[in-house]
C-alpha cells in the first residue's frame, strides 16, 4: 500500500485515483494519503458483504482505468467490469507459477483465463518476474516497469565506522518468503564468530511466534529484536549499518530498495529483480538462498572491512538513483496509462 501511495503522489495533476482494499488491515488504511478516497471492505471479517460492496463500489466509481495489486481484487475486478481498461501489476515470483500442488495449479488456471481475456496490460516489476509469467502464461501483452521508492535525502553523510555492535536490520513480513528463519541461523553463526552485533527484523506477520521461538533455541533472543510494523522505516534505515535481504523468492524487493537509497550497504539472496541490477563485491554482496553460512559469512565481511562497507553502500545509492526512483515509475505508469486509454477512445 505504501508503493500505491508513492505512485498515486508522483502522477500528474488532473486525474482521480480511488483505491479499494479487501483485506481489512488497518495498516493499509494509514498507508494511504494521497488518494480521492479509500475504501477497506474488511474481506477477512466478512467476505460476501465485502464483495457485494467492493461490486457496488466499481459500479459506483465508473473508472475508466482499473489497476489491481494482486491476485483476487484483480479476478473480482475483471469479472465485475470486463469492458474497462485492465492494468495488472504482478509483485512477486509468486509459487503458483510454478505449481506443484493442485491449488496452485488452480490458481494459475484462473489467474491465466482472467488475465488473457480482460486485460489490457500485464505490468511485471521486474525482469525476472516478467520471464516467470511470460513462461507461465504465454502470450499475454506483459512490459517491465520496477518497482520504485523515494529516494531519501542523504542529510548526514554514510556511516564510516559501525559502533562497538553492529546493528543488522532486515524488514518485510514475517512469512515463509522472507526467510528470517535462515537469517536467524545465520545470526547464529555471526554471534559464534565473536562479531558483537544486534539484529532488527522489523515487520509482522504469522510467523511471530515461531521466529521468537527459533530464537530462543539458538541462544540469541538477547541480541535479536522484532519489533513490529514501523510506519517510520527511515527511523529504522538511519540507525542501522547493514541491511540484509534474506528472501526465498521476490519480485523487487521495496525494502531493498529503500535501504540501498540510503545508502546502506546490502547482503542480499541471489532472487529478486534487484540482483540483475547489482554487481556482487560491488554494489552488494550476493549469496545462495536458504544458505545461512553464507549469509552469515556476508554480514561478518561488511562489519570487518569498512572500507568495503563503504563503497557498497555509496555503489547501491546510485544503483537506486538510477534504475529504483518512484518518479521514473510513476512516468511509467502514466504513459501506459495514456497510450491504453487512447486505443479506446
Amino acid at each position: 500500500m505504501k508503493f500505491v501511495d508513492s505512485l498515486i503522489q508522483n502522477f500528474s495533476r488532473g486525474s482521480e485515483h480511488h483505491v479499494l482494499i479487501l483485506n481489512s488491515c488497518d495498516q493499509n488504511d494509514t498507508m494511504i494519503e494521497c488518494a480521492a478516497s479509500v475504501t477497506n471492505f474488511a474481506f477477512d471479517i466478512s467476505p460476501l458483504s465485502s464483495i457485494s460492496g467492493f461490486k457496488r463500489k466499481l459500479n459506483d466509481l465508473k473508472p475508466e482505468l482499473l489497476h489491481s495489486h494482486s491476485f483476487f481484487p484483480g479476478i473480482l475486478s475483471r469479472h465485475f467490469l470486463p469492458d474497462e481498461v485492465h492494468v495488472a501489476t504482478i509483485h512477486n515470483e509468486y509459487p503458483h507459477f510454478k505449481p506443484r500442488t493442485l491449488r496452485e495449479q488452480l490458481k494459475l488456471y484462473l489467474e491465466y483465463r482472467s488475465l488473457n481475456k480482460y486485460c489490457s496490460s500485464v505490468v511485471c516489476v521486474s525482469s525476472t518476474v516478467r520471464g516467470l509469467v511470460d513462461a507461465a502464461m504465454p502470450g499475454l501483452p506483459t512490459v517491465t516497469i520496477n518497482n520504485g521508492v523515494p529516494i531519501a535525502a542523504l542529510d548526514c553523510p554514510p556511516k564510516e565506522n559501525v559502533s562497538a555492535t553492529a546493528n543488522i536490520l532486515s524488514l518485510g513480513r514475517l512469512d515463509y518468503q522472507k526467510g528470517y528463519d535462515v537469517l536467524l541461523e545465520a545470526f547464529a553463526f555471526v554471534l559464534r564468530k565473536g562479531v558483537k552485533a544486534n539484529l532488527r527484523i522489523v515487520g509482522e506477520g504469522g510467523l511471530r511466534g515461531v521466529l521468537q521461538d527459533k530464537a530462543r533455541v539458538l541462544g540469541i533472543s538477547d541480541f535479536v529484536s522484532l519489533p513490529g510494523f514501523s510506519s517510520s522505516p527511515t527511523v529504522e534505515f538511519r540507525k542501522a549499518d547493514i541491511f540484509v535481504c534474506s528472501s526465498r523468492f521476490e519480485g523487487l524487493s521495496l525494502a531493498t530498495a529503500e535501504a540501498m537509497s540510503h545508502a546502506l550497504p546490502l547482503v542480499t539472496t541471489n532472487v529478486g529483480g534487484i540482483v540483475p541490477m547489482v554487481r556482487d563485491g560491488l554494489d552488494a554482496l550476493i549469496v545462495p538462498k536458504e544458505d545461512p553460512k553464507a549469509l552469515a559469512a556476508a554480514i561478518c565481511k561488511l562489519v570487518e572491512e569498512p572500507h568495503l562497507r563503504k563503497s557498497i553502500g555509496a555503489a547501491g545509492r546510485k544503483v537506486a538513483e538510477r534504475s529504483l526512483s518512484i518518479e521514473n515509475t510513476a512516468a511509467e505508469y502514466e504513459n501506459l496509462y495514456k497510450r491504453l486509454l487512447s486505443e479506446v477512445h
